[in-house]
């Protein structure tokens, strides 16, 4: 029988297997969409057993999971940002190069793997092990039965949760240090309750996230400014495979602190996407025709669509409804393009998991000509069905519960008596400045560029005095830039 570490990761695998030089490769094996579990055999030894679960470039001799001894290993961890990662086992001449597994199991399963490997081989009474055993054939684990655990490991959760709460050691501030007392210190319920609960309530909203998405549902993650939506994204990232996921965001600033790129750029069509037409059936049909002209050009485009099984959006409130919707026909034209009407409503976006964040209370979409719809008035949000989770607490002014109220009564569009009072309180009386010192100016934010320019310049025509032109250097006016082509400053 085995003991089953409870290690377990998802990912491609390419196996080579060495020659007795160490350096002629005397068998590859291709292994897409794997299974790569630590194990333990009923002499305590350490195995990597693989088990193949889709289409497999190799050999058909290749049906079973197999499983190499771990006695010693190195591993290469310098792009497992990007979900890839190679184990060598030195002692049997095997490399497993692994790829398109979500980083942050990875991360786990190798950083696991490693103190499993460092304690095997720190302990006294052990078993020897045959280094020369065959890697493969002798290996199959499947003949062998599950481990059976005893009844004093199986505790009911209940009981689990009660005895870390109530019989755990006190956590010390300093790491250093250690607690003089060995003995465990009891706690009253009602303080570690009183203590424990607010934040694993916050907690809980995040980890229903997290679990929303590795059931593959579609979801909607909402909050305020500093409730952890940015911090949430990066863990929904490390879950997902790479390859298979796309990152994007409907403005560039916000793709790149996610590491992703625009949404239009994602698409493959760029301005097509954004295109200004009427909002009539004929100019639908017309648009829909340019679009499947473009896609028949581009087979690249189709093909990247069809790799994708995840997409996640950030600032979704910045997205309008049309770029919305015309972004789940182009996933529809790509994946599923001779499906019937009725199949593409109980299929959106072509079967991809639609991840969106953002917060409809920020930043509107922005439009030249009138005002555009939010993502959530376009008809296909409803066929969705997404799962709607709202992040309330502010983590960012958790040391300040008045800020933090403040702003969300803000963010909701609300200023009761209570708020009046408080931003009162903050106001500086006017004083008449000294002799040698200027008054001061406060800054006044915008919420568009043209607001600040049309500020900027009522300012500075306000200024006294004449205007002097002094060109500092010369570029094309077609060069793209930047920087504005005339700056004006006043003395």
């Amino acid at each position: 029988f085995i003991f089953v570490i409870m290690l377990t990761i998802r990912c491609d695998i390419v196996i080579e297997e060495f020659g007795a030089d160490k350096c002629t490769i005397k068998r590859r094996i291709v292994l897409k969409d794997s299974q790569l579990a630590a194990v333990r055999d009923d002499i305590r030894q350490i195995l990597l057993r693989v088990t193949p679960l889709g289409s497999s470039k190799s050999s058909k001799m290749v049906i079973k999971s197999f499983g190499y001894p771990v006695i010693d290993l190195d591993m290469h961890k310098r792009f497992i940002g990007q979900g890839k990662a190679s184990i060598s086992l030195p002692v049997h001449s095997v490399r497993l190069m692994l790829s398109n597994c979500p980083p942050d199991k990875l991360r786990l399963f190798l950083a696991t793997l490693r103190l499993k490997v460092n304690a095997t081989q720190t302990t006294l009474f052990r078993k020897p092990i045959i280094s020369d055993a065959p890697p493969t054939s002798l290996s199959l684990l499947e003949e062998l039965s599950p481990l059976r655990l005893p009844p004093s490991c199986i505790l009911s959760p209940s009981s689990r949760s009660s005895q870390q709460v109530l019989t755990g050691p006190l956590q010390v501030s300093t790491p250093v240090r250690q607690s003089k007392s060995s003995k465990p210190r009891y706690r009253s319920f009602s303080r570690a309750l009183h203590q424990t609960s607010s934040a694993h309530c916050h907690a809980d909203l995040q980890m229903k996230v997290i679990d929303l998405v590795n059931q593959g549902r579609n979801i909607f993650c909402t909050g305020g400014a500093g409730t952890g939506k940015s911090y949430l994204i990066r863990r929904v990232i490390g879950l997902l495979p790479p390859d298979r996921t796309a990152i994007t965001a409907s403005t560039g600033t916000a793709a790149n602190l996610i590491g992703g790129i625009t949404v239009h750029a994602f698409s493959g069509v760029g301005d097509l996407l954004s295109m200004e037409i009427g909002g009539s059936v004929e100019d639908n049909k017309a648009w829909l025709s340019a679009l499947r002209t473009r896609l028949c050009g581009s087979p690249s485009i189709v093909a990247h669509w069809k790799k994708i099984r995840h997409l996640i959006i950030d600032e979704i409130s910045m997205l309008s409804a049309e770029v919305f919707t015309r972004l789940e026909q182009l996933a529809q034209e790509t994946r599923c393009p001779s499906d019937p009407d009725n199949i593409r409503v109980q299929n959106p976006f072509g079967g991809i998991q639609v991840v969106l964040f953002g917060d409809f209370f920020q930043l509107p979409p922005v439009k030249k000509n009138g005002q555009a719809q939010f993502a959530f008035e376009s008809p296909c949000w409803k066929r969705c069905r997404l799962a709607t989770v709202e992040l309330q607490h502010s983590w960012r002014q958790s040391d300040d519960p008045d800020l933090s109220r403040l702003l969300t009564a803000a963010r909701e569009g609300k200023c009761p008596e209570w708020m009046q009072q408080l931003l009162k309180s903050r106001c500086v009386p006017n004083r008449e400045p000294p002799e040698n010192e200027s008054s001061i100016v406060p800054t006044r934010l915008c919420t568009h560029r043209s607001d600040a320019d049309a500020w900027n310049l009522r300012m500075l025509n306000a200024l006294q005095g004449t205007f002097k032109n002094q060109v500092m250097d010369r570029f094309s006016t077609t060069e793209i830039a930047l920087v504005v082509q005339y700056l004006w400053i006043g003395i």
